[in-house]
């Protein structure tokens, strides 16, 4: 398993129910519109956010599909 990772970088997505995917972040811009107070619907409203980690060489993130 030694160099299982080599080349290889952490990329942080989030789960979109909209699309019932994986979304890659790219920055903290884009994390602000996924928890935007504008989104919720009404006080006291709870929702839930998935985050999760893949390791990916940059080719393996460029060529994600976009649908």
């Amino acid at each position: 398993m030694c160099g299982e990772n080599e080349g290889k970088t952490p990329r942080l997505f989030y789960y979109s129910e909209a699309v019932n995917a994986w979304v890659p972040i790219d920055g903290n811009d884009e994390i602000s519109t996924i928890i935007d107070v504008e989104q919720f619907s009404y006080s006291g409203e709870i929702i839930e956010l998935q985050f999760k980690r893949f390791d990916m060489s940059d080719v393996e993130f460029k060529n994600i599909p976009e649908d």
